[in-house]
């Protein structure tokens, strides 16, 4: 899933995946849309799929840590 978020440079042919001004491109939109379709079996609004979109990613964006190579060998298994 192709999620852009804020403002990027991108020299791209496929006007469809460039960002909207601090948000989700159109295609991460009707992407999100889709997935949304199929897990709840309800439609949402392009504008409800942007903000959810949006919640979702900053949500994992305070959960989500790298784990370093150094943890990674220190977990037990091989």
């Amino acid at each position: 899933m192709a999620f852009f978020v804020g403002k990027m440079n991108m020299d791209t042919q496929q006007s469809n995946h460039q960002p909207t001004t601090l948000g989700l491109s159109p295609h991460a939109i009707a992407e999100f849309q889709k997935i949304y379709l199929a897990e709840f079996k309800e439609p949402i609004s392009p504008e409800s799929a942007s903000l959810l979109g949006m919640k979702l990613l900053r949500l994992f964006k305070r959960i989500y840590k790298p784990i370093s190579k150094k943890e990674d060998s220190n977990d037990g298994t091989k």
